[in-house]
């Protein structure tokens, strides 16, 4: 399940900092359209995923704007497409359910996730993303709000692609989709959804 690594080490011994590990629910040969990668954010000694919290500054993803993922099976490269906090109880706002997302019926549910993840980015990194593209996630909590979490999506290099990626045009989203409760903390007007997902297909 997604809880025993919370607090243990690989070996099943306990530890509070747990684990890095990987949604039960994926295939362990990586054939699911998204593999999602779970890690607690360690604050007070920088373990674990909260090296995550960096992405939250331009000039950091600039410098960091691909991430690594090697398995016992295969190397990859993920170049990175969204950037965003979500909230996971009800009084907090509607739920993005990003952690459901494994698998897709079709390409248009592949789609509809990835304009998903992209209207919540709070930085516009400018890598394309299509439904074809093998999908990395990354979850981690944060503490801007009570259980609230903060996740990285990125897409693997394509064969014949450069790993390269051109971050000189990246910018901070102005109006990322956040959840209520931001809102009602931090101030601000939440945008509207639909009119967020018709501009991510303008002019197409």
């Amino acid at each position: 399940d997604n809880d025993y690594y919370l607090t243990r080490q690989i070996d099943g011994s306990y530890n509070k900092n747990g684990s890095i590990f990987m949604d039960y629910r994926n295939a362990s040969d990586f054939s699911d359209r998204n593999t999602i990668i779970y890690g607690h954010n360690i604050r007070t000694d920088g373990q674990m995923f909260n090296i995550l919290k960096g992405y939250t500054s331009l000039e950091y993803y600039q410098q960091h704007p691909v991430v690594q993922f090697d398995s016992v099976y295969r190397k990859g490269k993920y170049k990175i497409v969204s950037i965003f906090y979500t909230n996971t109880l009800a009084e907090h706002g509607e739920i993005f359910p990003y952690h459901e997302f494994i698998d897709a019926a079709s390409e248009q549910e592949t789609q509809e996730y990835i304009d998903d993840v992209l209207i919540r980015s709070i930085i516009n990194t400018g890598v394309d993303v299509l439904p074809s593209d093998e999908l990395l996630t990354l979850s981690t909590c944060t503490y801007e709000f009570h259980e609230a979490r903060f996740v990285i999506v990125a897409r693997k290099v394509r064969d014949g692609e450069s790993e390269t990626v051109d971050t000189s045009q990246a910018t901070m989203n102005p109006s990322p989709l956040y959840p209520d409760i931001w809102y009602q903390l931090f101030g601000g007007t939440k945008p509207d959804e639909a009119q967020l997902k018709a501009a991510l297909h303008a002019g197409q």
